[in-house]
């Protein structure tokens, strides 16, 4: 190859290598492929939503401005109390799930809205059904612990979860797009590293320029 190239010689390599190129890409396409459609599992997302009306002084059911602020400030406890074991564990048991008390937590995220008393729990899980029986089963063991912990009022449930219809993960096709932008800077890096490692003479003036002699003729392609 060549010491230096010109911009035009960056054209020439990449037709040269045009096979290799296409080569990897469709290699990247097809591994990408299995990898997102038979080996990745999918993960379905349910999610239910829930409000804390506070806990039980005596004075009636109807909350000060205090109240309702010494619930949010307990929203953060709430959340905990959710992903326990004792909660957990028993929503394992109701629902005859197959699973461990670290399995179901890791499926569990909790989280308040906007430093409100409303709490929203996000169940992911392979199969999309659990994911909305886990999700709507939580709130209920949640009610009673937090009902004997804290003598609340009452946790009333806003949104039910429901049954996704679509996975969240993986996402095939940002994932098949990635593969391929990927496989194109990978084609070409080769392509040039290639050329760069080949070390044959193929131009008259590549002689010329290494061997500092003339030349003094050049023999015909026999396939022309």
């Amino acid at each position: 190859m060549k010491d230096t190239i010109g911009f035009n010689d960056y054209f020439i390599i990449l037709k040269k290598r045009k096979k290799l190129i296409v080569s990897i890409i469709l290699l990247f396409i097809i591994v990408s492929a299995i990898i997102n459609y038979k080996v990745i599992k999918p993960k379905y997302e349910s999610n239910t939503t829930l409000i804390v009306n506070g806990i039980n002084t005596g004075k009636g059911n109807d909350m000060t401005l205090d109240d309702m602020g010494v619930t949010r400030d307990l929203a953060v406890v709430y959340s905990e109390i959710i992903k326990s074991r004792t909660i957990l564990e028993e929503v394992i048991n109701d629902l005859k799930l197959n699973i461990s008390y670290e399995e179901i937590k890791d499926m569990v995220e909790v989280e308040t809205i906007n430093d409100t008393q409303i709490i929203n729990i996000v169940v992911q899980n392979s199969n999309p059904v659990v994911a909305k029986n886990i999700a709507n089963r939580i709130p209920r063991a949640f009610a009673s612990e937090a009902n004997r912990i804290f003598n609340i009022n009452s946790v009333e449930v806003i949104d039910k979860a429901i049954k996704p219809e679509l996975p969240i993960k993986p996402n095939k096709m940002i994932n098949m797009a990635i593969a391929t932008i990927l496989s194109v800077f990978v084609g070409i890096f080769t392509s040039f590293l290639l050329e760069y490692m080949d070390t044959k003479i193929i131009d008259p003036e590549e002689v010329e320029l290494i061997l500092d002699i003339p030349i003094l003729g050049v023999l015909p392609d026999e396939k022309i």
